[in-house]
């Protein structure tokens, strides 16, 4: 059964995109529906701009999501997302001038998957290409809280990340706020990924976002990605 990499919209405009959306919302369903009990809401996932997904065969098995936030505008500054967000984050982008950032959330890996597949973590390899494809998005810098009790904050310091803010409570959770500074376009060479199997996914991608280049144009999705 092989792995495949897709980016998706969290406005699909294809049957394609929509079949993944789908699977990706299924996956962090039952992910964090279990954490967070009546207090679960797929607005979390909604109101993201973009997902990355890990499929095996045709199952989401990974996703770690993608949103853009404008500090200039008071819409976006009295978004639900900043409300549990320390004071020091937003004197931090004030001192260094930040006017808009990524945000990398919603990191979710079906819980038979969070052991090794042919030695490699399925965690690191969505956490390195969620990275990765934030190269390719028009933003200051990278931000997210990241959950520290689940390991989750220590393998996004191993793709570059380092924290600014350390155990802070977010949503009820304790998390640290990593920033990502690496946005250059030296840092989109693929070969940067850290083994033959992450790079291959990145190469074989399916962006229906449009923002990278170089997509492989005999991808058959069908034959492949979803592969039983």
């Amino acid at each position: 059964m092989s792995f495949s990499f897709a980016i998706i919209s969290t406005n699909p405009k294809t049957l394609k995109e929509i079949e993944i959306y789908n699977l990706a919302y299924s996956c962090f369903k039952d992910v964090w529906k279990n954490i967070f009990g009546d207090r679960f809401n797929a607005d979390a996932l909604k109101r993201q701009k973009y997902i990355c997904c890990i499929l095996k065969g045709n199952e989401v098995i990974a996703i770690m999501s993608v949103d853009i936030f404008n500090l200039q505008c008071e819409a976006h500054m009295e978004n639900t997302y900043f409300m549990d967000y320390p004071k020091e984050f937003f004197l931090f982008t004030q001192k260094n001038g930040v006017r808009s950032c990524i945000t990398l959330e919603s990191l979710t890996v079906r819980d038979r998957y969070r052991g090794e597949l042919n030695g490699i973590r399925v965690v690191d390899m969505i956490v390195e290409l969620a990275f990765f494809f934030s190269q390719f998005v028009h933003g200051d810098m990278v931000f997210g809280p990241v959950v520290r009790t689940n390991g989750a904050s220590h393998r996004c310091k191993k793709f570059g990340a380092e924290v600014i803010i350390e155990d802070f409570l977010y949503r009820g959770l304790n998390c640290d706020m990593l920033l990502y500074r690496n946005k250059n376009n030296e840092m989109r060479n693929s070969k940067c990924l850290s083994n033959n199997l992450v790079q291959r996914l990145w190469e074989k991608r399916l962006d229906f976002t449009g923002l990278t280049d170089d997509q492989l144009k005999n991808f058959d999705i069908d034959q492949e990605a979803f592969a039983a």
